[in-house]
């Protein structure tokens, strides 16, 4: 899990077996090794995709400049 500019340590307490971060330059490391990727509709979307990765896409309505509703649909089909 990568937080971003969200503290990671109350995810590091609830769960304690999973891999959380706040920032990596090498996520794509972390997203060619994943079984499964959970995004909000950002450039992870497209790195799954390259990496052949299941994902699921959960649009942030609140960031639209970049993508949209249809976009994440469009993503979802590939």
């Amino acid at each position: 899990m990568q937080t971003g500019k969200v503290n990671p340590e109350p995810y590091r307490r609830m769960r304690p077996e999973w891999k959380i971060i706040d920032y990596s330059t090498e996520f794509y490391k972390i997203i060619a090794g994943a079984e499964v990727v959970v995004t909000h509709f950002g450039m992870t979307a497209l790195e799954a995709l390259i990496y052949r990765k299941p994902t699921v896409i959960i649009p942030n309505p609140e960031w639209t400049r970049a993508a949209t509703l249809e976009d994440a649909k469009h993503y979802a089909k590939k």
